[in-house]
């Protein structure tokens, strides 16, 4: 268990352990029977099948046109901005606008039931006759 939970977090295969996984399908094993044995998926497995090269590929840094920062601060000084103007702003799609907002955590804009504004509602017996 110790390994499985410690592969979930490293979340990368050593080169060795590539090879080993190749070797074994190599030799005669199926791809299913060698998957169940390492631990891998088919997906993994075929993946390293159709490679050159089996040392692991680096994440690179992945470029966004909109700031996150500087997103957060217009939100903050402009927040009845629609998402169109916001789009507009920073050049970019209102889909993009939606999805930062999301991931910021904000919500849509709410109008408060009339009861939150301190009038109450008919039939509560609330209103003097």
């Amino acid at each position: 268990m110790a390994a499985s939970l410690n592969r979930e977090l490293e979340m990368t295969y050593s080169t060795d352990f590539r090879r080993r996984v190749i070797a074994r399908v190599q030799s005669g094993d199926s791809k299913s029977a060698a998957c169940r044995l390492f631990g891998i998926s088919r997906s993994t497995l075929h993946s390293w099948l159709n490679r050159a090269d089996l040392s692991p590929s680096q994440g690179g840094f992945r470029h966004r046109k909109l700031d996150r920062r500087d997103f957060e601060r217009h939100v903050a000084e402009h927040p009845d901005a629609l998402q169109r103007e916001r789009a507009a702003h920073f050049r970019v799609s209102m889909s993009s606008i939606r999805h930062a907002l999301k991931r910021m955590g904000a919500t849509r804009k709410k109008n408060r039931p009339a009861t939150a504004k301190g009038i109450p509602q008919a039939g509560s017996g609330t209103c003097r006759a």
